[in-house]
């Protein structure tokens, strides 16, 4: 159950606060101070607000629960309260796990500085369609966790970044025929993930900026 409601590491979840709050959820109870603490531990972790609150829905399902609302809240506020600058804070976008725009931005600009990384890379982005079916909650949790774990599999070994923002996928890779292969395949896959995004998304592919002054421009357009 773990790995279909959107965990990409089937262990990754597992921390003291989980083996609490699960005994409480069986035993029953109030769950809020649990619930806290564990919203508090993930984000200590690293693991982002849509995983986190995926994870503890799977939970309650697991159980054959109603998921508790307030218990819900109490993890967000817990999770927020864990979120004090971490490390990467601004390298990863926490719905998804994948790279955050001003991550990429950063990259790009470092890249005009070499000239042969300039020239043999492009960005290519996966626009999806701005539905309400698609980006209303709870559904946009698990939409987001899928979205990652699709992008990271399949440009895993390669040196491709994949970020995201707004209902964009961007991916600055090396201009080859593999990638554009791989590019395919994974908007293939994208689009099987909800009903609302089959045959609704679109591949774009651009030559990156050669200067620095332009890699703002050049991204704004995107949007």
């Amino acid at each position: 159950m773990s790995q279909s409601a959107g965990w990409r590491d089937a262990g990754d979840w597992f921390l003291p606060e989980v083996g609490v709050i699960a005994q409480a959820m069986v035993l029953g109870g109030k769950l809020e101070p649990m619930a806290s603490n564990l919203g508090f531990a993930r984000a200590e972790a690293g693991v982002g607000i849509a995983e986190t609150f995926e994870d503890f829905r799977c939970g309650f399902a697991a159980l054959d629960l109603e998921v508790d609302v307030s218990a819900l809240q109490a993890l967000a506020e817990g999770w927020a309260t864990g979120l004090v600058d971490p490390p990467g804070a601004y390298c990863v976008e926490p719905g998804t796990g994948l790279s955050t725009i001003s991550h990429l931005e950063k990259i790009l600009l470092d890249n005009c500085l070499s000239d042969d990384s300039a020239e043999n890379t492009i960005l290519a982005v996966i626009r999806l369609p701005d539905k309400a079916e698609l980006w209303a909650a709870p559904g946009v949790w698990s939409l987001q966790a899928n979205l990652g774990q699709i992008c990271l599999s399949t440009f895993e070994e390669t040196k491709a970044v994949v970020a995201y923002d707004h209902r964009i996928l961007y991916f600055l890779l090396p201009n080859t025929a593999e990638n554009f292969v791989r590019l395919h395949y994974c908007q293939l896959v994208i689009e099987d993930i909800h009903p609302g995004l089959k045959d609704q998304t679109r591949l774009e592919c651009e030559a990156t900026p050669l200067e620095q002054k332009t890699v703002g421009t050049f991204l704004q357009n995107l949007v």
